[in-house]
């Protein structure tokens, strides 16, 4: 078995917690040995069974573990791309966890530190950097790319051949229409519909998705 730590004990740590539950009820090959988190009043507590570690520069602690990043939140899309930075580890040394009742196509590329939740698809030809976030029944259709450390939130869907930039986040239920593509650090508010292009850093909403 490998140890595994969560960067950050926040609100996404449940949903990894529970992914490596399900990976590990298939085949057991995780270890969840805590997780790292600047917050004091966090700091010796417990976690779904794991100890919080005071501080998220204290890999040395962890030395031989892999490592994922657990933040995902539309408050602060560039949040993951800060968080995967910070201890300075190269790529190998995150882990990529894909759920049991996902479907990643076999032809699709997946990049290091990615999750991916339950009944998310993948199809062919997409793209998916690394430390991106997949939560469960999100859609990246065939060719689609999503940006490295960018979020999909639940039912998001990105349509053939689209772009969500690195560290942008679709919301719930947002649709990213085919061939568009969607700028670094974008917001994209639960149930948008996405007619046009969206430039870097702009938060856009509603149906045809507008500017706010």
């Amino acid at each position: 078995m490998r140890d595994i730590v969560v960067l950050g004990a926040g609100g996404s740590a449940g949903a990894i917690a529970d992914l490596i539950d399900s990976l590990n009820a298939v085949e057991r090959q995780w270890r969840l040995c805590g997780f790292l988190d600047d917050d004091l009043a966090k700091a010796g507590t417990t976690l779904f069974g794991a100890p919080v570690r005071n501080r998220m520069h204290d890999i040395a602690s962890v030395r031989e573990a892999l490592f994922v990043v657990g933040v995902a939140s539309y408050r602060r899309p560039r949040g993951r791309a800060e968080l995967a930075a910070r201890p300075g580890l190269p790529p190998e040394r995150f882990a990529t966890l894909v759920h049991p009742l996902a479907s990643v196509s076999p032809n699709a590329k997946v990049g290091a530190g990615v999750l991916v939740f339950s009944y998310a698809v993948v199809c062919d030809g997409a793209i998916v950097g690394d430390h991106a976030y997949l939560s469960s029944f999100c859609f990246v259709g065939h060719d689609a790319v999503v940006g490295a450390a960018a979020t999909m939130a639940p039912t998001s869907s990105l349509l053939g051949g689209s772009r969500l930039g690195a560290s942008a986040y679709a919301g719930s239920h947002s649709v990213l229409k085919e061939g568009l593509s969607v700028g670094e650090g974008a917001v994209l508010g639960m149930g948008a519909v996405v007619t046009h292009d969206v430039p870097p850093g702009v938060v856009v909403a509603g149906n045809p998705a507008r500017a706010i």
